[in-house]
């Protein structure tokens, strides 16, 4: 049987980091324009289900550019995350509020 015949379990032709930078750098509007819609709908709601929306661009930054791509989007999500509510200026941080912190990053380390 020849190599080419032969069933691949891991390759994907959908890998988008296989391909060129210059032909990923689509994603970054996106992951702009979703992180931007995601701060202005958690400013006007501050309810926990759409502070996870932040977790989409975080997924596509890794998933795009790789580790580096997660950790910048889940850096950028993490300053999004607190100025959308002006309380963690006021008051200390909660738990909670670290947990979504960490799994922002690990969310962006480990796609």
């Amino acid at each position: 049987m020849a190599p080419e015949d032969r069933m691949h379990l891991t390759h994907s032709s959908l890998n988008i980091r296989r391909r060129p930078l210059k032909t990923r750098l689509w994603v970054l509007p996106l992951i702009g324009f979703a992180s931007a819609g995601i701060f202005l709908l958690d400013r006007a709601t501050d309810k926990a289900p759409v502070q996870h929306l932040y977790y989409l661009p975080i997924i596509l930054g890794a998933y795009a550019f790789g580790s580096v791509g997660g950790i910048l989007t889940a850096l950028a999500a993490v300053i999004l995350y607190h100025a959308a509510s002006p309380a963690f200026l006021i008051h200390p941080y909660q738990e909670l509020d670290i947990i979504q912190v960490v799994l922002f990053l690990a969310v962006g380390i480990v796609t």
